[in-house]
């Protein structure tokens, strides 16, 4: 992978001119050291100096940053986060990653890793998540979470099931699938979908009573679903937002689509000039 990354660098670097390298990484990141922790989803990146590596072999200042505070810098920058000062960025996609904008500027805690809102707990004893813990938001309302309870509502519900399953033509049942049969009015998938939306309000409801940013960005495979999720979750985030904070919430799609993530980590990339 990594050697990848730096034939992608260098193919880059002889079609124009590079003046320094910024790196989103999805996993928990050592800002202080420039270090990758480790990697939730993919085995062999523990306690890796990936800035060292490849600003030593591009020969250009590197910077590293975990990949949803990449991305909601890019927001806050580029996106949908524009005119704000305090927002927090969610992206949901095969799992669920955050990052936190407070007066401009990523916040991330005294160890370097807040903004993990994937990992709040909002069921009690719930399915195992791959941090190791039971319940987290992850666990319940990523992509793949969505396909997995699906699967498992159509194995206990093979009749109402069945449009789900002939929508999924015989492959993997995945969250698009989900939410294309919940626009179609498939009363199974609509359930599916607004049990997530109830889940993934509670977590967003966390998140504005207790830093009530100006807006909340929701990025990742999943906000493709557009007013299927969005609609049904502004619904559930307010019944579960403290009413002082309820007439400033505010919940939009990303702007800059799965290139958030990029941008962010080219405008941390210019501070380094």
């Amino acid at each position: 992978m990594l050697g990848r990354v730096l034939e992608a660098g260098r193919k880059l670097m002889g079609e124009s001119e590079v003046e320094a390298c910024g790196i989103g990484f999805g996993g928990p990141v050592d800002f202080e050291t420039q270090r990758v922790i480790s990697s939730t989803h993919v085995a062999g990146w523990e306690d890796v100096p990936l800035a060292t590596i490849v600003g030593r072999e591009l020969k250009l200042p590197t910077i590293l940053e975990n990949d949803a505070n990449a991305g909601g810098l890019g927001e806050f920058v580029y996106g949908a986060g524009r005119g704000c000062r305090n927002l927090v960025y969610l992206t949901i996609s095969t799992g669920i990653g955050g990052g936190i904008i407070l007066d401009g500027g990523i916040f991330r805690g005294s160890d370097g890793n807040a903004g993990e809102w994937g990992h709040v707990p909002v069921m009690a004893d719930g399915p195992g998540c791959d941090c190791g813990n039971r319940g987290c938001l992850e666990a319940v309302c990523s992509g793949k979470s969505i396909g997995r309870r699906a699967e498992e509502a159509v194995c206990q519900h093979p009749r109402r099931g069945k449009f789900i399953l002939d929508l999924a033509a015989g492959e993997e049942i995945t969250a698009k699938v989900v939410f294309s049969a919940a626009r179609q009015g498939d009363r199974l998938a609509r359930e599916i979908v607004e049990e997530t939306c109830t889940f993934l309000g509670m977590g967003i409801a966390a998140v504005v009573n207790g830093l009530a940013p100006d807006r909340v960005v929701i990025g990742g495979g999943v906000a493709r679903a557009g007013g299927g999720l969005f609609e049904p979750l502004r619904i559930h985030a307010a019944r579960f937002t403290m009413p002082v904070h309820r007439p400033h919430l505010c919940i939009v799609p990303a702007r800059r689509g799965g290139n958030s993530v990029l941008m962010g980590a080219s405008a941390l990339a210019k501070k380094l000039l």
